[in-house]
Formats: C-alpha cells, structure tokens, sequence
C-alpha cells in the first residue's frame, strides 16, 4: 500500500506513516499544489 499525503503534518507523524505505508509527502502549503484531479495523483504515486 502506498500513500499520497499533501496536508501539512508534523515530522513525527509522518514517521509514524513511513513505517506502516510507503509515503508520498509533498506540503500543499510548500508546493501550492492542490490536486483535484485524481490522474495527478496516480501519476504522483506512481513516481
């Protein structure tokens, strides 16, 4: 399973995550990036 995170969450959770998923993490608040649409994200976690 993998996930694709962009909501802002601290280092300590996101370790957490890492060690039960394989994480994506990209901050929207540092990309500015929203994705609405879901072939963007397939294409990200495909990455």
């Amino acid at each position: 399973m993998r996930a694709f995170i962009t909501a802002s969450i601290s280092d300590d959770v996101l370790e957490k995550l890492k060690k039960k998923v394989e994480v994506t993490y990209e901050s929207w608040r540092e990309t500015g990036n929203i994705y609405f649409d879901v072939n963007e994200m397939i294409e990200k976690l495909r990455d």
